[in-house]
């Protein structure tokens, strides 16, 4: 929470104070409450009053009037939608090398997956595994058996693991970035030699 305070928020919680717009605008006051789930993690609800959405936006979002009160919604909503967005940048590309298919011990192609397999378009590169392997993986007794093993390869039927995805998808941006780099002190240093 400390994180979501000080980095998305941009709120200084010794001084109690916002340091400038966050991602919902200039933080004013908040609160949380924190609950427990069913399955024992726990997640916090936020109170937010920031600077943009002002006592009279409060007051209209409540008005008497139908169409002061839509108004009133419809600027919230697109308050909303233009303060929290997100952008990752590149599109992220699971990375399987169908030379070395991860096929583990013990683990086939169940009939989920063979539908899903049948039902995927030939063009598709990667197969989601059945709903209940999903449900499986999020139990604490079953997931050792999933083993996060999630995705299926549509040419070669390689497993794939859910945390290796992101992780291929680091590695192969981090070596895009040395080899941009490598070229760039190269047209560095020859334009530098060329002046020379």
């Amino acid at each position: 929470m400390d994180i979501v305070l000080r980095c998305l928020l941009n709120w200084d919680d010794k001084e109690k104070q916002s340091l400038g717009p966050g991602i919902v605008g200039d933080l004013v006051a908040w609160n949380q409450a924190i609950e427990e789930q069913g399955r024992g993690s726990l997640h916090a609800h936020w109170q937010l009053f920031t600077e943009q959405l002002s006592t009279r936006a409060r007051l209209d979002l409540f008005h008497t009037d139908k169409v002061i009160k839509d108004v009133a919604r419809k600027e919230l909503v697109d308050y909303i939608d233009g303060m929290i967005c997100a952008s990752y940048g590149t599109d992220i590309d699971i990375v399987h090398d169908c030379e070395a298919p991860c096929v583990p011990n013990g683990i086939g192609l169940g009939i989920y997956e063979r539908q899903a397999k049948e039902s995927s378009s030939p063009t598709e590169k990667f197969f989601s595994r059945s709903h209940q392997i999903f449900r499986n993986a999020r139990h604490k007794h079953c997931r050792a058996m999933v083993n996060s093993y999630l995705t299926i390869c549509n040419h070669c039927g390689g497993f794939i693991r859910s945390e290796d995805i992101p992780n291929d998808f680091y590695k192969l941006q981090s070596s895009k970035r040395r080899v941009s780099d490598i070229i760039r002190n190269n047209i560095r240093s020859i334009s530098l030699n060329s002046f020379h």
